[in-house]
Formats: structure tokens, sequence, C-alpha cells
């Protein structure tokens, strides 16, 4: 039967192999065996008929398939195939076994395995199938007879479990299992029966093999086995003298006769264990007569001998006692025997006074003191305890003790001890738990007789006091009250009980005072409150009441406790103590005092108001309790103040107006005058002290600063005046005295403004203050200022000595003329070089035509000639303004000066003598060397021009510090290392007014004609532009001193520098954008550039230049640019933005100034070209080559 879903190698469990048999029935190859299928249709087999292809297509089946859930048609007709009815966990393993057995050429064979039923169930069947084949011996058919095993199956199934479970209960019973036959030979032997015999006996006689005896034993239980009696008995065995169980059980044979099941099992522990238990149960029963007669005896002391004489004699010990502890007078915890029982023979230790106020650890038996505090029992024998234990003990030829605390509650009551005579033996723990449980009993006893006591007095307590006492259940119904209560609310017991506590209600408390109770004491927490209750008369009374949760052994809250006791009067009398205090506290808290008062140790009781804010507490009941160490001032002062508590207290004598200061809460520090007076009590006894204390801080301030207002004219450094109403002068402090001796005056009223009378009269008339009255005597100006006090009819008058200040005022004026000259002079200069750059270049143009007249060469040269001059003036005029470029390094002024006493010599003649003096080790200094030979050159021949007639001319250099005194009296000066150069003459002078004027520009003192008048104002401007200063002193006829003072740089020498030689100008063919806003030079540049061959564009300003350039910015190579142009974007401006889209844009920067357009940081850039105004075509050819060059 070729099958789709056949999986060769498969196999399934031995249980479900196949079966072959053989059969010799003839084959049939046609139709089916119907007479044989009407046999069984009727039975429990279904008969199939399969044809020999896949899945195995039904040809017949009979309609007994139904028991499978299944039609028969549709498994004749093919809707069901026989295949599908196979569980597909079992269709590979069937079609196998079929394909092997067809292949064998069997008749027929049979096979198991699962089918599925029609509603999904599971079914096992047994299939017995003939092979049909035709005349050439190939299979055409399968004829089946299919039966349902799957009862049998599940019996099969039980067995096997069954028969594991016996096996594994035998093997794992705790004893030995074997089986004899009636013929006594060992059928079966557990493993616990190999491992005690050391073979196996299977197969040898029982009472050889087991018992080592040649014939029966006597004991053999075969002949009532054989009536198929079960015998069971408990033997001691005589070898090991242990106990054993054995179990006879008959097993019926096939034969009809009966084996025998023998069982054994080692019961030693339990014959042990009952014997423990036996004695366990006579204590027991010892325990519980103890019980009995502890409840029902009034008093458990008539009962206490027959109970340990029971526990004696249950236990089996010669003695019973039992010691209670207490404590002796010493306060240390002993025992003594109180109660004993002796077996006949044993003397009693009841009167032995040994066995009396026993303390265990002087006994040596601290051991046994610790134990029993822990509730342990103490057990074992005497010779094998400590030796410090045995004394006592051996003393009463005690063998074996057994000692058991008593514990009540928890404390211990005392122990009871249980001790064997002459001989030792063993406690076993049956005995000592039971003896343990005995002690319990005893210890519930004495606490529950001790609790009935305890109970009688506290009913008669509730009963008799005073306070009203009630018991509720956890629902709030009232099931006690006392006496107390019926007193003081008027309701009887009988009234009250089963009602709750909203009888006594008045109304005054809130629904939420309630609501809190009950939420406190439901949650186990006590609650103290007052009530206002009212009686059953109506009346209203104060209650103070506490209520207290009652738990019951599993904590759980049962009931509630209420004890209040009637606080009317109490509460009257603490209302008019409140109105009382309040009364005192607002008188306290309404003086200026600070008020405080402490107990004996320095204990805050109470304060003022104004106590407890410096204090740094809110209020003053906030104090109470607290000490000085608590408050807002130091450790140190806190000390200070208990010390004097303490003095004070101890002396019992009051100190008054004690002078003292203190650090208070706000951070301030006051000074107070402090008062402390001892408290005394009604028998006169120190129980405190009383503080009070004023604060005088703004007193004592209020003294300070008269006492400063006081010092303040004495000690002025300045003329301190008081003049009288009318004028007249009262008071003048030794200031005022001291000026006028320096001024050479004889009077105080001397150096006064003139009409001080009349001064002092309108300041008080008018109450103004007048200011700015200047007296000058001897080149010295005094200023005034009156005050008036019209409080006191009084003015006072302040001098001071303004020379100084108005001098440096005169100074700051005159640099502001200057710089305000100097930007003029910039501003003009700038304007004249663009005009002169035309000129100069334009007639550099015409020099170059080789056709001119001479005539008209030599007017365009006296054209250039002029205009070079007027370059050379605004070149003086950028110098003064401080806007000339400079081209600095370090320099040498001592060297520079060197250079230049030839030409010195030659410019100042021979009739002036000209002396140098070098300071030593002078620093350098960062400077342009040029302008420094001008500041030279100009110093000189202003002091030759001083002197006409000859005289002497000092060129000095120094290194000096200025200090920052020295700098306040200067406004141009500031503090630091500088290097001074010094020009002085001895020439005609100059008077004051001269000398304010010398360094503006076109000042000169000559006659017309005769100098330009910026000289001076050149070095002026140099100097500044150096950062350095310049001061000039002179008076007529004494010749003047010029000092130049420059910052002095650190350096170990300066460079030195060499002018490269001048080449012939070169032109080029790259492209150059101009931007100038002036015409005529932007022409000029223009026409230059183009002459030596370069491409020019050109803008007037710099937006015009950022059009162009976003045409042609690949083309243009170098920026030619005014620093200042109109429109808002400057020459640096411009540049910036078009390096930043070309990085390789080269630069070159052209101005009348340049300065303030270009700032400082634009000329430390190594890359950084510029051409002063007025400049020359060749010049201008020279800078735009070296710059491309560059």
């Amino acid at each position: 039967m070729p099958l789709k879903t056949t999986s060769p190698g498969l196999s399934s469990p031995d249980e479900n192999q196949a079966k072959t048999v053989s059969s010799s029935r003839s084959r049939d190859a046609e139709a089916p065996p119907h007479a044989d299928y009407a046999l069984v249709a009727g039975g429990p087999s279904v008969v199939f008929k399969w044809k020999a292809e896949e899945n195995w297509p039904v040809e017949y089946v009979s309609p007994n398939v139904s028991q499978f859930g299944y039609r028969a048609r549709d498994l004749m007709e093919g809707v069901i195939q026989y295949a599908d009815l196979v569980l597909p966990e079992d269709l590979p393993r069937v079609a196998a076994e079929v394909g092997q057995y067809s292949q064998s050429h069997v008749e027929s064979f049979e096979q198991e395995y699962r089918i599925l039923r029609a509603d999904g169930s599971i079914r096992w069947i047994y299939d017995f199938t003939r092979v049909v084949r035709d005349g050439q011996d190939r299979i055409t058919h399968y004829h089946g007879y299919i039966l349902d095993v799957t009862e049998r199956k599940r019996t099969e199934e039980a067995l096997r479990e069954s028969s594991a479970k016996y096996e594994a209960m035998v093997e794992g019973f705790d004893g030995l299992v074997y089986i004899c036959s009636p013929d006594y030979i060992v059928e079966f032997a557990n493993r616990k029966t190999i491992e005690r015999t050391g073979y196996n006996p299977v197969g040898q006689f029982c009472y050889k093999a087991l018992h080592a005896r040649e014939t029966p034993c006597p004991w053999c239980v075969n002949e009532p086995i054989s009536r198929g009696k079960t015998v069971r008995w408990e033997v001691q065995s005589p070898k090991d003298h242990r106990w054993y169980y054995v179990v006879n059980t008959p097993l019926l044979r096939a034969d009809g006769r009966r084996s025998k099941m023998a069982m054994i099992q080692d019961i030693t522990e339990r014959k042990l264990t009952e014997d423990q238990l036996h004695r366990r149960d006579s204590i027991l029963q010892a325990v519980t007569y103890a019980s009995e007669q502890f409840l029902k005896s009034p008093s458990w002391q008539t009962s206490i001998q027959e109970v340990l004489s029971r526990l004696g004699k249950a236990a089996q010990a010669s003695r019973v006692y039992m010691f209670q502890q207490h404590a002796l007078s010493n306060g240390d915890s002993a025992y003594s025997l109180r109660y004993e029982w002796t077996e006949s023979g044993v003397p009693s230790q009841l009167y032995n006074s040994h066995w009396q106020d026993v303390v265990l650890s002087r006994q040596g038996l601290g051991r046994w003191e610790t134990a029993l505090k822990r509730g342990e029992i103490i057990k074992g024998h005497v010779r094998d305890l400590p030796e410090s234990e045995r004394a006592m003990l051996q003393a009463g030829d005690t063998r074996s003790i057994l000692i058991v605390p008593i514990i009540t509650g928890a404390s211990q009551w005392g122990f009871i001890g249980f001790d064997q005579i002459a001989q030792e033996r063993e406690w076993s723990p049956v005995e000592s738990d039971s003896l343990k449980t005995a002690a319990d009993i005893m210890a519930s006893a004495f606490h529950r007789i001790a609790a009935e006591e305890e109970l009688m007095k506290l009913t008669g307590a509730l009963n008799q006091t005073a306070d009203s006492i009630v018991i509720t259940n956890k629902a709030g119904q009232i099931e006690y009250v006392n006496p107390a209560f019926e007193t003081l609310t008027g309701y009887s017991k009988s009234e009250a009980v089963g009602k709750t506590p909203h009888l006594l209600n008045s109304g005054h408390h809130a629904p939420q005072f309630f609501q809190n109770l009950w939420q406190t004491i439901l949650a186990g927490q006590v609650f103290r409150t007052e009530f206002v209750n009212r009686r059953k008369d109506g009346t209203l009374y104060y209650q103070a009441e506490t209520i207290t949760p009652i738990r019951d052994h599993q904590g759980r809250i049962t009931h509630f406790i209420s004890t209040g006791r009637d606080v009317t009067e109490r509460r009257q009398s603490e209302e008019d103590l409140r109105r009382s205090r309040e009364l005192l506290q607002l008188v306290l808290d309404s003086i200026p005092q600070f008020v405080f008062w402490k107990d004996i140790h320095s204990v805050f009781l109470g304060c003022n108001r104004n106590f407890a804010r410096i204090a740094g507490v809110e209020s003053p009941e906030n104090i109470k309790g607290k000490t000085d160490y608590e408050l807002a001032w130091s450790k140190e002062q806190a000390e200070g103040y208990r010390e004097w508590d303490r003095q004070v207290m101890q002396s019992d004598k009051a100190e008054y107006h004690i002078i003292e200061r203190q650090h208070q809460a706000d951070g301030k520090q006051a000074c107070l005058d402090t008062n402390k007076i001892p408290l005394h009590d009604a028998e006169g006894r120190v129980v405190g002290i009383l503080g009070t204390f004023e604060d005088i801080t703004e007193r004592q301030l209020a003294e300070q600063n008269i006492q400063r207002l006081a010092a303040f004219p004495q000690l002025n450094p300045n003329p301190v005046l008081e003049f009288h109403e009318d004028g007249s002068l009262s008071y003048f402090n030794q200031a005022a005295q001291e000026m006028t001796n320096n001024l050479g005056q004889t009077g105080v009223q001397t150096i006064l403004p003139a009409h001080t009378p009349d001064i002092v009269r309108e300041c008080l008339s008018t109450g103004h203050i007048i200011r700015g009255l200047e007296v000058c005597i001897n080149h010295r100006t005094i200023s005034w200022t009156f005050f008036p006090v019209p409080a006191g009819r009084v003015v006072h008058g302040y001098g001071v000595d303004s020379t100084e200040r108005l001098n440096l005022e005169s100074q700051l004026r005159q640099l502001q003329k200057m710089d305000a000259v100097g930007r003029l002079a910039g501003g003009v200069a700038h304007d004249f070089n663009n005009i002169l750059t035309a000129i100069l270049g334009y007639t550099s143009v015409l020099l170059l035509d080789k056709d001119m007249e001479s005539e008209v060469v030599e007017n365009v040269k006296e054209i250039a000639r002029a205009a070079e001059r007027a370059a050379s003036l605004t070149k003086q005029l950028l110098t003064f303004s401080r806007r000339q470029v400079m081209q600095t390094r370090e320099l040498q002024m001592n060297k520079v000066i060197h250079n230049m006493t030839q030409m010195l010599k030659r410019i100042i003649g021979e009739d002036i003598n000209l002396d140098f003096n070098y300071g030593p080790d002078l620093p350098c200094i960062h400077a342009d060397e040029v302008m420094m030979e001008q500041v030279i050159l100009n110093l000189a021949v202003n002091a030759r021009d001083a002197m006409p007639h000859g005289g002497q001319l000092f060129i000095d250099t120094s290194a000096v510090e200025i200090s920052a005194g020295y700098a306040k009296t200067n406004p141009e000066a500031r503090p630091g290392q500088f290097v001074c150069l010094s020009v002085m003459d001895t020439g005609c002078g100059m008077d004051e007014k001269t000398r304010s004027n010398i360094f503006e520009p076109f000042f000169s003192t000559k006659e017309p004609g005769k100098g330009t008048g910026l000289g001076l104002a050149t070095v002026y401007g140099i100097v500044k532009q150096h950062e350095g200063w310049i001061e000039a002193q002179s008076s007529p006829g004494k010749g003047a001193l010029f000092k130049v003072y420059l910052p002095a740089v650190p350096s170990e020498k300066p460079p030195e520098t060499r002018k490269a030689p001048q080449l012939k100008v070169q032109g080029g063919h790259e492209t150059v954008l101009i931007v100038e806003d002036e015409e005529a030079v932007r022409q000029l540049m223009r026409s230059t550039l183009k002459r030596y061959g370069y491409r020019v564009l050109e803008a007037v300003s710099g937006m015009e230049a950022l059009a162009l350039w976003e045409k042609e910015i690949t083309g243009i190579e170098l920026l030619l640019t005014d620093m200042v142009m109109p429109g808002g974007v400057t020459g640096r401006d411009l540049a910036d933005k078009l390096q930043a889209s070309k990085k390789d844009l080269k630069v070159l920067y052209t101005s009348g100034y340049n300065l303030e357009s270009l700032g400082s940081s634009a000329l430390l850039q190594k890359a950084f070209k510029f051409l002063p105004k007025p400049f020359s075509p060749e010049t201008l050819a020279r800078s735009v080559r070296e710059c491309l060059d560059s």
C-alpha cells in the first residue's frame, strides 16, 4: 500500500510493534468474502477492504464502523480514505510495517495503532489484515478486521504502573521483605534483605539463608499461613537486643498453595519512645492534677506538696523542690527553698540554711543564673558539671539533676528541680518537655493567682477612686462605670450601661473633635483632652479625660477605658490665673525694658516680648525650658551669663546698673544697663533669678557722637570756625591758626573774606549755605563755605586751601583745549593732504612733458616746492593731532641723541654751549625713531631761539619711577617706569600766560614770518602719540625746562635697522580696484597706474566698490582704498568684506590721516600696507608694486 505520508526510519514503542501471523488461507484476488463479512458485521470488529493504492481507498466497510463516528458510505465513496483515520503520529509506522509485511509474502499480519474518531478523540485498535494477490502475485487488496482495544491498553498500562508502584513500595520499605514458598525456598528478597544477609538469598532455604539453621525455624508460621492467616508479632533479638516488628502475609499461588511474604522492621526507637511517652503520660497526669488543684483550691500552697509528690513519682526522681527568687536588702537577686518532696530514705533540705538566700553567682552557679533568666533547662550528671558547681550538689549526694525555670509573665518566679540520688540517670527530651510543661502550668497558676489578687485590688481601687471611670466596648457602648461616675454625672450605673458617652454631650465640641477622638483611639493611641460635659440635671462641668485602648492577647482592640476627673474648679482658677498672667504679660510687653526670669539652674521660665525679640525666639512662650546656649548669643556670652547668674544666686545679693555688651539675634551689638535680682520662695530660699535691662546703645552712641563732633573741629586739618549771629568770631580750631601763621598773617580774621559779619547775618536770615568765597593771600587761594545753624543761632565756617585743585583744573582745561585744537588741526591736515596729493601728482605729470618751455618748467617746479612746503606743514599738523603714522621699534634714547650730536651743533650755532648728560642703564622705549629725532630737534631749535645772544643748552636723560602721589598732581601722568628727556636752556624764559599757550598750533612769540608756530605743537603731538606727556617750567629771565616722559619697555638691546636701497619702480599687468571719494586724487591714481601698465577699476564709495566687486571678483588682485569715505563703509570695512571672499586679495590703504579711522589693532598686523597722503606718482607706483609682491 504506497502512501504519500510514509516516513521510513520511524519506529514505535515495543508494545505497539505488529505481530506477524502466517496464514494458510488461500489467496482471493476477486470479490471479498461476503460470508465472512456478514459474520462479523454485527460484532465489535469492523470489516474493511482496501485497495493497494495510495492512501488506501476503501472498497467496502461494515456498517458497524459507526462506532468510530463514521458512515460506511463516506468511506466507500472516497470522501474519507482509510489513511485519514490513522493518527498522523502512527501513520508512518503503520505504512512502513504494511510495506515490510507485503514484501515478505506473508498471507496475513497483525498491527496495533491509534485512529481518530470523527469527534477527534483517539482510540487504540487491533488490526488483522489479509493480503490479497492476483494471478501474477501482485497485491491488489487488503482485507482488514478492526477491533477497538482501547480499554485493554488502559488496563495493561494500569497494570504496569501498579507493578512499578509495588516494586517501589517494597524497595522503599524501611525494613526486610522476602517471599518464601511453602517449601521454604526464598522466591524474592528486597534490597535491604540482600544488604542484611550479604548476598541474594533467592533460591535458598529461608531458615538457612536468613537464620543460619539447617532445619526450619521453630517459630516458623508456615502452618497458619497455609490456612490464609496473617501473623504479626514483636520480638527482641537476643543478638543485638533490638526490637523488631514482624508481619507474615499469605500469597495465593497458581497451584492453589500459599507462599509467605515476610516484612520485618526495626522498632527499637519506637519502643524507647513509647517508654518515654509512658513516663510523659505519668508526668502529665501529675501536671493535670496540679492544674486542677491550682484552679479549684483557694490557696495553691495547700496543694503544692501533693503536686510535688505526684511529679516526683511520675518522673521517678529522688527529690523535687521549688526555689523562689527574691531580692536581698542589698539589692542582690537570691533564691530560697520554699517547697520540697523526697522519696523514702532521702533526707529533706527544707530547713537547711544553706538552701536559703542563695546568691547563685557566689556559689559558683553564675551559669545557672544566666540560663534561668533565658528560660533554659539545666540538666546532666553532677560529675560532668564544672568543679565550682559540684560542691553544693555533692553535699546532698545528688548524682543527676534537672532544673526547670518558672517564668510568670515577663518575670522569673524561680525554678523547680528534680534530683536523682545514689545513681545517675538520663533525662529524655520527652521528660524534659513534660516537666517544662509542668513548670509552665505552675507559672501560669502563679500568674493567674497573682492576677486575680491584682484584679481584686484593681476592682477595689476602681470602686474607691475619686476619678470617674468608664469602660466601653469597641463600638462605644458603656459596659462599666464606677461609683465616682455616678456621683459626678448624676446617672446611675443601670442608666449608663448599654448607652454611649453621648448622653453627657454638652454641644460644646464640634463633630471634627469627636472624629479626631475616634481616629486616635481606633489607631491604638491614647487620647487625652478636656471635655465640657452636661450632668443629668443639666449643669455643665469640665472633665479632664484620658481614653486608652484595651487589647486582647492577640493585640486586637476590644475595649476602651476612660478615666476622668472634675476639673471645673481648676479651670476656673486657671482662667483667673490666665487673665492675671495676660495682664502681667501685657504690662511686661508694654514697658521699654527687657525682662526675663530663670530657675535655679539658669533655665528660662519666661520673659517679655522685647527680650524674646533680641533672643531670637518668636514669642515669650517659646523661651520656656531653654538655656542661654540655645539663644542668639555666642557660647562665650552664654557661659558668662550663667556664671553671673550663679554668683548672684549664690551670694543672694542683687546687682544693679551693670553695663555690658550683647550680640543680638539681628546681628547688632547692643550696650545694656542690666540688673539681676535673686528670687525667693515662701521659705526664703533662692529658687531663681530675675533680670531686667535697658538698651542704652543709642544713648551711648549719642554721647559718642557728641564726643566725635567735639573732636571733629579740633582734629580737622582744615580751618573750622564758629560765628555768633552778630558776625563776631566765637571759635576757631588749631588748623585755622596754623594756616594763618603759614600765610604770614597775624590774626585768623585776616584770612577771612571781606564783610564776614554781613555773610553770617545773611546765612541766618535766609537759611542758605554760602559757598565758593575765595581769598588769595601770597599766591595761595583759600575757599570758604558758611553753613547756618538756626537752632543755635550760629554760623559754622569751613576753609580749605584749594590752590592745587585750581591748578589741576586749569591744567585739565588746557588739555581739553589742546585736544580740541588737535582734532581741528587733524581735520584740516586731512583735507589739505587730499588737495596737495592732486597738486603734487599733477605737477609730477607735467614735469614729465619734455616739450614744455623752460620758464613753464620752473613755474611748475615752484608750484611743486610750494606744495611740498604745505605738505610739511600738514605733516606737522598730523603729528600734533596724533594722526601721523608711526613706525615704532625699541630704541635707546641715549643712542638717538648721540647720533644727532653733530646735526644739533650745526643747528644751534657756535655761541651756544651744548652739554649732554646721558643717564646710566637707561631702559628702552617703543617709539618711531624719526619722530624722536623731530622732538629733540624742535626742542633744541626752540631753546636756540630763546637765546639770541648765546647761552647754555642742557640735554639730559634719566630713568624715573612715577609714583601714584605724583600722578595725582598731573592729569596726564600715571604711575610706572618712564624714560625722561630733559631739555633746559638759559634763555629769556616765559611768563605764565605764554607758557599756557606754547603747545597750541600756530602760537608763536616770534615776529611775523619768522616761524610757523608748529614746533612745540609737533613735539606735544608726538609725545602724546607715544603715550607720554611733556612738562614745561619757566619764568621770565630764568630760562625754560622741558621734560618729556616716555614709557619704558624691558629690552636688552634695540634691533639694528637698515634702509633698503631704492630701486627703479616696476609696473605690472594686474587689476587694481581704486576706491577714493576725491575726484582729483582718484583720477591721478588711475592715470598713474595705467601708465605703469595696470588694469584699473575705480569706485567713489565703499558701497559702489562692493557692487563692482561682485562683477569682477576673479580678476581683482589689489584693493587701493582711502580709509575714510562717505556712505557708511570705511576702507577697513571694505577690505574685511572683500578679503572674506578672497583671502589672497592684497590691500593698500591711503589717507590724509589714518589712526582715527584705522584703529590701533590694524597697525599691528604684519600684512598692513599704508600710503600716506600726499604722495607722488612714483611713490604710488612703488607702493602698489611692493604690496603686490609682498
